[in-house]
């Protein structure tokens, strides 16, 4: 059975791992055919709930590992594998930052990606740049980003403003 307290989900553990939820706010994308929505979040002992294949979009309001496997809870007593999502994720553990999950559950890191027709920078804790400027590493250029985290090309310069 799961229940709600101060807005996590409490689950009832089928197995020995401890259970850690981290509050969320993410929109993602299934990315897989006939990717299983299950009612605890593990592949052994969460029965199916339904299916979902590549395209659907989904909500989900916290995340978990539990035997290795990272999951999202997608409301109505729902949990997806992590291994099959991607899109944005704003983590409301302790730094309230953006990242981006792709699909098998990996995500940028030190990297300049390209998402949606947009440049965004993340650093080596995977995390997204926002308003600030980044050092080229070759040259004197200085890219701005925007609170989005966007490269705004526009901005860019050799003295960056404090």
């Amino acid at each position: 059975m799961f229940y709600a307290t101060d807005g996590m989900i409490n689950i009832p553990m089928k197995t020995t791992d401890t259970v850690s939820q981290i509050p969320v706010s993410a929109k993602l994308t299934v990315q897989g055919t006939n990717i299983s929505i299950r009612d605890f979040p593990d592949n052994v002992d969460g029965d199916i709930l339904r299916k979902l294949s590549t395209g659907s979009n989904i909500t989900a309001t916290s995340r978990i590992t539990v035997n290795g496997t990272p999951w999202f809870y997608i409301g109505n007593k729902s949990w997806i594998s992590g291994n099959y999502v991607q899109g944005w994720v704003k983590d409301y553990n302790d730094n309230k930052r953006w990242w981006y999950l792709e699909k098998n559950y990996s995500y940028p890191s030190k990297t300049w990606k390209t998402i949606s027709g947009k440049d965004y920078c993340f650093g080596k804790d995977s995390y997204l740049f926002v308003s600030c400027y980044i050092k080229s590493e070759v040259g004197n250029t200085y890219y701005w980003v925007d609170d989005d985290g966007v490269w705004l090309t526009q901005y860019n310069t050799s003295s960056p403003r404090p």
